[in-house]
């Protein structure tokens, strides 16, 4: 009896030990593949992130000053203010007038409104 006692624990530690294995590789390959998904979101999300910096970087160029200068725009100042209008300005007023490579300086001859 102590024998087949024996025997039957013997086995039962057995399958006992095959089941334990068997959960670790179980729980292991649940880790991997965790750690798998894990890795692929960060990359989606570098991916995202670099793609949102670009399209940020790029509208930041399309308004910078001196690509809108390089465009062939100009910016007229009248004692280091920017004029906006035909208003702020009189005929005969110095006025500099900022071009892509450098400035011109000019007097106010004429002013003719768009209608």
């Amino acid at each position: 009896m102590i024998k087949t006692q024996k025997s039957s624990l013997q086995q039962l530690s057995n399958a006992l030990a095959i089941y334990a294995k068997k959960i670790a590789s179980e729980n292991e390959k649940q880790m991997q593949s965790q750690k798998d998904l894990l890795i692929y979101t960060m990359k989606q999300f570098e991916n995202k992130q670099k793609q949102a910096y670009a399209t940020k970087l790029s509208l930041l160029d399309a308004y910078s000053p001196l690509k809108i200068l390089e465009r062939g725009y100009a910016i007229t100042y009248q004692d280091d203010h920017v004029v906006k209008s035909i208003h702020d300005i009189k005929e005969n007023d110095f006025i500099r007038v900022r071009m892509q490579d450098g400035f011109i300086h000019a007097d106010v001859k004429k002013k003719e409104e768009l209608s």
